[in-house]
């Protein structure tokens, strides 16, 4: 019942919406059957309103985070894609509510929805990543029996000191950023401490301070065949 033009080649304006259109022969002597065309309108995509993740910061490779997005819409064989990169070329996943692996160092996620009509503008989310503590040990490598061996890293505030031990007993200290070790035999042992930022919840260990403790040296009997004579 609508005519929307006539002739073969018909060019027309592009639907708003899915069309199904319908042509015929119409003559002086008859109308024919019709035949049908379907023009299917795709969607286009909207941009995601905001970019967000579970965990803002995080200690360095420390377990997962998830990211996810508010509002947008997909669209026509839309997906949405997340990228680590400002040039939105590589690709770490799509869909919402993403989980990756956090980060070793801080970085920016961008997420965008991709679709058959266009490519939106993208959001962007930052994961900050505290550094973990890299404590030193400064103390002897050699201890003589019986004896002590004094052991210090940096002195910091709002941190916890976990310091362990073989071969030795902390008499003082524990808790600090100083300790004493006492030892009783004789052996090879080592001095290991772990230190934890309060505020952020990062741990880093020191290397292995490794101690030798030493026996005392001996002296046997003097003997002597030497005879003194008195003048």
């Amino acid at each position: 019942s609508t005519n929307v033009g006539s002739g073969n080649n018909l060019s027309i304006a592009t639907p708003n919406a899915t069309t199904t259109y319908y042509v015929r022969f119409e003559g002086d002597c008859n109308t024919t059957a019709a035949q049908s065309v379907t023009v299917t309108i795709k969607d286009s995509p909207v941009a995601p309103a905001s970019a967000l993740v579970d965990r803002s910061a995080v200690c360095a490779l420390d377990g997962n985070i998830s990211l996810s997005y508010t509002g947008g819409i997909l669209g026509t064989n839309g997906v949405a894609r997340w990228y680590d990169d400002s040039g939105l070329t590589n690709i770490i996943g799509t869909g919402n509510n993403l989980i990756i692996a956090a980060p070793g160092v801080t970085t920016t996620y961008y997420v965008r929805i991709e679709a058959d009509c266009d490519t939106t503008i993208n959001r962007s989310v930052t994961v900050t990543v505290n550094p973990d503590p890299a404590p030193v040990i400064a103390g002897p490598s050699d201890v003589c029996l019986p004896g002590s061996g004094v052991f210090t890293t940096a002195d910091l505030t709002y941190h916890t000191y976990l310091w362990t031990v073989s071969g030795g007993t902390i008499s003082s200290g524990s808790g600090s950023n100083e300790i004493i070790v006492d030892y009783a035999l004789s052996g090879s042992y080592n001095v290991n401490l772990t230190l934890t930022n309060d505020l952020t919840g990062c741990s880093g260990a020191a290397s292995t301070h490794n101690v030798t403790v030493h026996d005392q040296p001996t002296i046997s009997n003097i003997s002597s065949d030497n005879k003194l004579t008195r003048q």
